[in-house]
C-alpha cells in the first residue's frame, strides 16, 4: 500500500506546476463583452469571468477567464480582444467559437468472441447552460445495457450542482476460482444522485449515493463434475462515493496542456449480509505540447480496495477502460497500477476538421483477490500492450473525436484487438 501511494505522489510532485499574476499595468477595464453566442446563455457564461468593469486590467486574468470559458461544454475556443478606449482604459471582448453539442453516442470494438456496440444521443449544453442530458443503449456480446443521465454542475451559476444517474450494466465476465475459470453473465442495475460543490473554478468535491443490484448467472450448461461457484447470485448494495478533483488544463480545441488530478473514495454496504467494502482510486493525467502539432499524454491510475479473497473483485482488466486490445473484463483484482501513454501527432487541421495519428503504450498490473502487494510486481500479473491509432476530429462539434486503436500484447503477440469509440481514450 505504501509503495502504491509513494509512486502516485512522486508522479504528482514531479509534474507540479504553478503560476502567479504580474504587477498592475495601470489600465482599467471599462467594458466586458461576449460575442459569437448562438446557443449558450450569456448570463451563465459570465459566471466564469473574473475580469470586471472598473477593476485593473491583468492579461493573466483575461487568459485565465479564456481558459475557464473553453471548459464550458459548447465552447470550442475563445479569443481575447483588447481595445483601448481612452488613455489607460480598455474594453475586453471574449470572442467565442461555439460547437454543436447535440450529438449521437456511438462506439464498437472487440476481440475474438468478445464484441460490443453502443448507440445513443447526448446533449452537453442543455438549455445553453452547460448541462448534460444523455441516454444510450449498449450491447455487450448480446447482453443489453443502458443509461439515462442528467448533470447540472452549476445551478443558476452558483458553485453547487447535482447529477442523476440510472443505468444497467450487463456483460459476459470470467470469474477465477481455484482450479477453474467460470464464465458468468453479470448485470448491475443502479440509480443514484450526486451533489457537487466547486471551490473556485479548478477544484470541486462530489458526494454521491447509489443503490444497485448485482446479479451473476453461470453461462455454462450443467457439467459434471460441476464447475465451482454459485449458479446464480443476487446482491443488493448501497454505495457512498466521495470524490475530489483539480483541473489545471489549458485547452486549444482538441489540444491539451497541463494537469488533471482526482481522488475517489467509495464504500459499498451489502444489505443481504451486512458486509462493508472500501476502495480508493487516485488518478493523474498530464499533457504536454512539445511543438504546435503534437500532444504527449500520460495517465497514471492507482487503486486499492478491501482485499477480499473473492472472484468478485472491483478492479478490472478491460479493453474499453485501461488496456487497449486486451478484451472486455478479462481479469479482476483488489489493487491496480495502470499507466497509459500516448503521442498524438496532428496530420492536418482545417477550420472544421483535423486528423491525428497516435502511438500508445498501455501497461497495467493487478493484485489478485486475497493476494499480496508483491502481486503488483509479479511478471505473471503484468500486461503490456502497444499499438497505433487514428483520430478523426470535427472541431465544430463538442467532443467529436472518432477514435480507432489497435493494440498488441508485447509478451504474447497472439493477443490483440481493436477498440473504436467517440472521444479521446483519456
Amino acid at each position: 500500500m505504501h509503495r502504491l501511494f509513494f509512486l502516485f505522489f512522486s508522479f504528482n510532485l514531479l509534474l507540479f506546476q504553478h503560476s502567479a499574476y504580474g504587477q498592475d499595468n495601470g489600465f482599467t477595464v471599462t467594458d466586458v463583452q461576449l460575442s459569437g453566442l448562438k446557443k449558450s446563455n450569456e448570463e451563465y457564461l459570465r459566471n466564469f469571468i473574473k475580469t470586471t468593469i472598473g477593476q485593473p486590467y491583468h492579461p493573466q486574468q483575461a487568459e485565465e477567464d479564456r481558459q475557464q470559458l473553453i471548459r464550458v461544454p459548447g465552447v470550442g475556443n475563445v479569443s481575447v480582444l483588447v481595445d483601448t478606449v481612452e488613455a489607460k482604459q480598455v474594453s475586453i471582448e471574449f470572442a467565442i467559437d461555439e460547437q454543436r453539442t447535440l450529438l449521437p453516442i456511438a462506439g464498437l470494438g472487440g476481440v475474438t468472441d468478445n464484441f460490443w456496440f453502443q448507440l445513443g444521443v447526448a446533449e452537453y449544453n442543455f438549455l445553453g447552460k452547460g448541462q448534460t442530458l444523455l441516454g444510450y443503449f449498449l450491447s455487450n456480446n448480446g447482453i443489453p445495457n443502458g443509461q439515462i443521465f442528467f448533470r447540472n454542475e452549476r445551478v443558476r451559476g452558483q458553485p453547487w450542482g447535482y447529477a442523476i444517474d440510472i443505468r444497467r450494466i450487463g456483460t459476459p465476465e470470467p470469474l477465477f476460482f481455484p482450479g477453474a475459470t467460470v464464465d458468468y453473465r453479470y448485470t448491475n442495475t443502479s440509480s443514484g444522485i450526486t451533489g457537487i460543490r466547486y471551490f473556485g473554478f479548478d477544484r470541486k468535491v462530489e458526494l454521491g449515493l447509489n443503490f444497485f443490484v448485482e446479479e451473476y448467472e453461470k453461462d455454462e450448461e450443467m457439467e459434471f463434475p460441476p464447475l465451482p461457484g454459485p449458479d446464480q447470485l443476487s446482491q443488493r448494495k448501497l454505495l457512498t462515493r466521495l470524490g475530489f478533483e483539480t483541473n489545471h488544463l489549458e485547452y486549444d480545441y482538441f489540444y491539451r496542456n497541463g494537469s488533471y488530478w482526482q481522488a475517489i473514495g467509495q464504500s459499498v454496504y451489502t444489505l443481504d449480509d451486512n458486509s462493508l467494502f472500501f476502495s480508493l482510486i487516485l488518478e493523474r493525467i498530464q499533457y504536454w505540447r512539445p511543438y504546435r502539432s503534437a500532444n504527449i499524454a500520460i495517465r497514471l491510475k492507482t487503486g486499492i480496495a478491501t482485499n477480499n479473497d473473492s472472484p468478485f473483485a472491483p478492479f478490472v482488466l478491460d479493453s474499453q477502460v485501461n488496456i487497449r486490445g486486451s478484451g472486455n473484463r478479462v481479469d479482476r483484482g483488489t489493487a491496480q497500477v495502470i499507466v497509459n501513454t500516448e503521442f498524438r501527432q496532428t496530420l492536418f487541421q482545417f477550420s472544421h476538421y483535423a486528423g491525428q495519428v497516435v502511438g500508445f503504450a498501455d501497461t497495467g498490473t493487478w493484485r489478485k483477490p486475497g493476494g499480496e502487494f508483491g502481486d503488483l510486481v509479479a511478471r505473471k500479473n503484468l500486461r503490456q500492450f502497444v499499438g497505433l491509432g487514428v483520430r478523426l476530429i470535427n472541431q465544430k462539434v463538442f467532443g467529436a473525436v472518432l477514435r480507432f486503436d489497435y493494440g498488441v500484447d508485447v509478451f504474447n503477440p497472439g493477443e490483440r484487438g481493436a477498440v473504436i469509440g467517440v472521444g479521446q481514450y483519456f
